[in-house]
């Protein structure tokens, strides 16, 4: 028996590192999209920086996703995916980030002024006699990936096949640009605004924003992605880019950045800075239904829903499994989907999902040591996270579940559903 074309298309359709294909979100009930793009279309100034904080997978780079859909065609868009654009985001600084901007900016600029203006920015970044050092223009702008239009680009010239594979392919299949933007070999470190360097790169940025703006086209928002893979060190990266200098506060269009999982100190501490903190929550325990039908959604769309009549079940388990943590409620249905293929069945079992079930929560469990076993007990008992580095990983990871605050304000952290049978063996070999 040959497996179903649907059940493939399935398998394709579930990237847990991808925001859904158009039409296919589903909003958790504390989803920020509205919000933000409330407060963008209000803005007096047309300056106000967004910044989106969450655990890794908790959604951030889906609601960013959103957030551009609904702001298409209202404002000119210039989006940036730093992991697609080949860039090692651990030791991105403020400076690197201020010239990708600019080079996404470049792309919206008019064509007759792009070499000069590129040339004042590349002077500005890495020094006259560097600059070269950093390609041409068109090498640049090849180099620079984007969240939003990368992936249709790419399909159209492939001259992919219509229908749900084509369609899928055309949304979901985004490799890192061909070439990767190219850097600076030797970090600048940090740099402030006021410093020569510092007000040199502002004004070549500006003149590019100001290049657009006269062209005609539509007031400027910058939205980034692409930052989750600073993990150690996200809150002072988080600092040091956004606090520690104004080169990022100054600029002048909205920005909107799906930032790296660092704690909630970091949102809070970014308010005082003129930043706009965003908290992205996922689905919260009474809201599971929404994510049962985020992953129905992903069923029907690959016409697999009269194929496999374990799916809705499947859907209804993996979305309490998860905790309400979208991305390990998508991974646990492709586990599932991706163990019927490989034994070439047309339809899924509950073999297939207890096994789901029981990788992730190997992988989740990988690496935890007695300190981490530790916290999480406390996080088990308290339902808050401690100060200290083992706890923020551990929620960076999402191995520590953070929900919405309730009537009293307060933020409830809990150790993710899947570990408790290993909370619970910690407990007793530490009793005995």
């Amino acid at each position: 028996m040959s497996t179903p074309v649907a059940l493939r298309e399935l398998d394709r359709s579930l990237d847990e590192d991808q925001p859904p294909p158009e039409g296919l979100y589903v909003a958790p009930s504390r989803a920020i999209v509205d919000r933000v793009v409330a407060e963008i279309m209000s803005d007096p100034t047309g300056m106000k920086k967004h910044l989106l904080f969450g655990a890794r997978g908790a959604g951030k780079s889906t609601q960013l996703a959103e957030i551009a859909r609904h702001l298409a065609g209202t404002l000119t868009i210039l989006d940036i995916d730093l992991d697609r654009s080949g860039i090692s985001v651990s030791g991105i600084t403020a400076l690197d980030l201020l010239y990708v901007i600019g080079i996404a900016a470049l792309k919206a600029a008019p064509l007759d002024k792009g070499e000069g203006l590129f040339d004042a920015l590349a002077a500005a970044y890495a020094g006259q006699k560097d600059k070269s050092k950093l390609g041409a223009l068109a090498d640049a702008l090849r180099g620079l990936a984007g969240f939003a239009g990368a992936a249709k680009a790419a399909a159209a010239a492939a001259a992919l096949p219509t229908g749900p594979v084509g369609m899928l392919a055309a949304t979901l299949g985004v490799g890192a640009a061909s070439t990767g933007l190219i850097l600076r070999k030797e970090s600048p470190g940090l740099i402030q605004a006021a410093s020569p360097q510092g007000r040199a790169m502002q004004e070549a940025v500006r003149n590019i924003f100001n290049s657009i703006r006269d062209s005609g086209r539509r007031p400027l928002v910058v939205m980034i992605d692409g930052l989750e893979k600073v993990n150690g060190g996200a809150s002072q990266w988080f600092r040091d880019t956004f606090e520690n200098t104004r080169l990022i506060i100054d600029l002048e269009a909205v920005l909107v950045v799906a930032c790296p999982p660092s704690s909630f100190v970091s949102t809070n501490s970014a308010h005082q800075y003129g930043y706009v903190p965003q908290v992205v929550w996922g689905f919260s325990q009474d809201d599971l239904p929404s994510l049962e039908q985020a992953l129905w959604k992903r069923v029907q769309f690959a016409q697999a829903d009269a194929n496999t009549p374990v799916l809705r079940t499947a859907c209804t388990r993996f979305s309490d499994d998860s905790g309400g943590h979208p991305r390990h409620a998508i991974s646990l249905l492709k586990r599932a989907v991706k163990r019927a293929i490989l034994a070439n069945r047309a339809d899924l079992t509950e073999g297939d999902c207890d096994e789901a079930v029981q990788e992730l929560r190997e992988w989740l469990a990988q690496g935890l040591i007695t300190p981490s076993y530790q916290v999480l007990d406390r996080v088990d008992k308290r339902h808050i996270l401690p100060d200290d580095e083992i706890a923020a990983q551990l929620f960076a990871d999402a191995r520590i579940l953070a929900y919405s605050p309730n009537e009293t304000g307060l933020i409830r952290f809990e150790v993710h559903p899947l570990l408790a049978p290993g909370l619970k063996y910690f407990r007793s070999t530490a009793e005995s």
